[in-house]
């Protein structure tokens, strides 16, 4: 497939002119093909949105975590079955069982911090900090499911793998990933975010439209390993590239690309940090991310050599840049009806979870009523006993 330069062009149109932009970048066969910009990454100030700019990754910093772990490991100074309560003893004993390959494979049981500050009545803002996590974790009396019995997309243990990195070397998982990672591939501007009022140079700002006008939507968390990861296109087109043809963490990054297993024999459909998919008929890898008025898309087409990366700032309007994105880098003459056919008949409920209230468990008509009382959430069910979490 070639790229022809007009046709992405109007494809992306309705990201021209001012308003909130994207920036999108192709690999194949180790080599950029493509690195473009369209829109404003900063519409009050009037600055273009270009392969430079610098923007939120959201949930694709995932892969960037699983690496930085990985890497411990293969320096011997973490280990795949430790037990992650020896290095985060304030966890609660429901939690002993729990080891790094479940935080990375998204089988620990744990509970996803974000309801769960939601149901303490925290804003949607609040800016979570690696305290709130601990302190969520601490109040389970339970998990949602034996570690390794199932799968539970969990930001909640990347976040916990961020404060393991930094417990096991005495630094931020920032730090150990520019050692490991940025610096050795030449990411210049990647960074992650352990504080969201920092200042980043050339940032690409998350937008929402309310009531017909654009207002600036950006990142509040203070914690990372689950998003916090800043980056460009630019700095993304490095990072493919060691995807195509490792130069820093070749045996991580194929373990991150393996679909876990669960204690079953069962596959999770997901691997560390990535998910291995069957897109149009074609296996790749990837993942994507949405936070705010971010947008990012990391995926890598396996057979054909390519990967590509697509980073936009403007809410609202999503689904528009993803179906653009489809349109680019997909193979033509493909119904996405086929996809969708596929991921229903391939799809094993008992066993892959994207997501479940924190509190369902089997019975959800067991739950009467939720109240909030010092900060922590009880929940009050038929059977006697109130249960803090």
């Amino acid at each position: 497939m070639s790229l022809v330069s007009s046709d992405i062009d109007s494809l992306f149109s309705a990201f021209s002119g001012a308003s909130p932009g994207c920036a999108i970048g192709v690999v194949r066969d180790g080599e950029p093909i493509l690195s473009i910009g369209y829109g404003m990454a900063d519409l009050e100030h009037g600055v273009p949105f270009t392969p430079g700019s610098v923007s939120y990754l959201a949930s694709v910093s995932k892969q960037f975590t699983a690496l930085t772990t990985l890497l411990l490991v293969d320096d011997r100074k973490l280990a795949l079955d430790e037990c992650v309560k020896s290095i985060i003893p304030e966890l609660p004993d429901c939690a002993s069982d729990i080891n790094i390959r479940h935080l990375l494979t998204h089988t620990s049981g744990l509970r996803p911090y974000g309801v769960l500050g939601y149901l303490s009545g925290l804003h949607s803002e609040h800016p979570y900090s690696e305290d709130d996590i601990i302190r969520f974790v601490s109040r389970h009396e339970s998990l949602d499911f034996v570690p390794g019995k199932e799968f539970m997309y969990s930001n909640t243990g990347y976040v916990l793998l961020s404060i393991i990195v930094k417990r096991v070397t005495g630094q931020t998982l920032d730090e150990v990933a520019r050692e490991k990672i940025f610096d050795p591939l030449g990411m210049k501007v990647s960074r992650f975010q352990h504080d969201h009022s920092a200042l980043i140079a050339n940032k690409a700002h998350g937008y929402e439209r309310r009531a017909g006008t654009w207002h600036t939507s950006n990142c509040m968390l203070d914690v990372v390993g689950d998003g916090g990861m800043y980056s460009s296109v630019e700095d993304m087109l490095l990072w493919m590239k060691n995807f195509e043809r490792p130069a820093v963490g070749a045996r991580a990054l194929k373990l991150m690309q393996t679909e876990a297993i669960l204690v079953n024999g069962e596959g999770t459909g997901h691997g560390m940090g990535l998910g291995p998919v069957q897109w149009r008929g074609l296996p790749t890898v990837g993942h994507s991310g949405s936070l705010a008025g971010y947008r990012a898309m990391f995926r890598a087409f396996q057979r054909r050599r390519r990967s590509s990366s697509c980073a936009t700032a403007a809410r609202r309007t999503h689904r528009n840049w993803w179906r653009r994105w489809r349109r680019c880098f997909c193979p033509r003459g493909w119904s996405g009806r086929q996809t969708r056919r596929r991921r229903q008949e391939n799809r094993r409920p008992s066993t892959q979870r994207p997501w479940a209230p924190p509190l369902r468990k089997r019975h959800p008509k067991s739950i009467l009523w939720v109240t909030t009382k010092a900060g922590s959430c009880e929940r009050h069910t038929a059977s006697p006993g109130v249960r803090r979490v």
